[in-house]
């Protein structure tokens, strides 16, 4: 995510799951690992817009994470 004013990136993103299993798997197996020698820390999404269940918010990201790089991390 990137702040809209600066275009700075502001150290989180969202991860999105087709299936809650999937989220848990995720939260279980990913929660506090270590990326780029930043620990990372991963949360359930509350927003209504999401499925809370199978939507993960994941904070503490290095600044040279990008989209692409998050997501084979997570597969």
């Amino acid at each position: 995510m990137f702040d809209k004013e600066s275009n700075k990136q502001l150290g989180f993103g969202y991860l999105n799951f087709i299936e809650e299993p999937e989220a848990k798997r995720c939260m279980t197996e990913m929660n506090n690992q270590t990326i780029n020698g930043k620990q990372i820390v991963l949360n359930k999404k509350k927003e209504q817009d999401f499925d809370s269940k199978a939507n993960i918010i994941v904070r503490n990201l290095p600044k040279d994470m990008d989209q692409k790089s998050l997501m084979e991390l997570f597969q």
